[in-house]
């Protein structure tokens, strides 16, 4: 565990601002829950890893106090999530045409009326951003 800790203050090390702590990041994901958006499809950015998780928000069974539970994610502590970002419109399946839509206006407005998170919207979506 002590290099586990020590891995994440290090790579914590590099950005000079963190906006979520384990109960901001249940709180956030609660709300998501609460609002009643349903988002399928996120692209989560991780601070020590270049590879990114395309997955939606997680439901109530997902969340523990500092992690994920086992199942649909993997039990990732969310101390490690660098940023979530939820597009208006995705692909259902690459290479294929098909799209759906995602409310992020309303996602938005659940999150802003309850809390103060680091959002930023772009026309293509919104993204919550956890260290800078």
């Amino acid at each position: 565990m002590q290099d586990h800790d020590d891995a994440y203050r290090l790579v914590r090390a590099t950005y000079s601002v963190a906006h979520m702590s384990d109960a901001k990041w249940v709180r956030l994901f609660n709300l998501c829950i609460d609002s009643g958006v349903t988002i399928d499809r996120a692209v989560w950015r991780f601070i020590d890893r270049e590879h990114v998780l395309t997955s939606g928000l997680p439901r109530a069974g997902d969340l523990l106090p500092t992690r994920f539970a086992d199942g649909r994610f993997q039990p990732v502590e969310y101390k490690w999530i660098l940023s979530i970002f939820v597009p208006r419109v995705y692909r259902v399946m690459a290479g294929v045409g098909a799209t759906r839509p995602q409310d992020v206006a309303r996602l938005r407005a659940a999150l802003e009326g309850r809390g103060s998170f680091p959002l930023v919207e772009r026309e293509d979506g919104l993204t919550l951003v956890a260290y800078e």
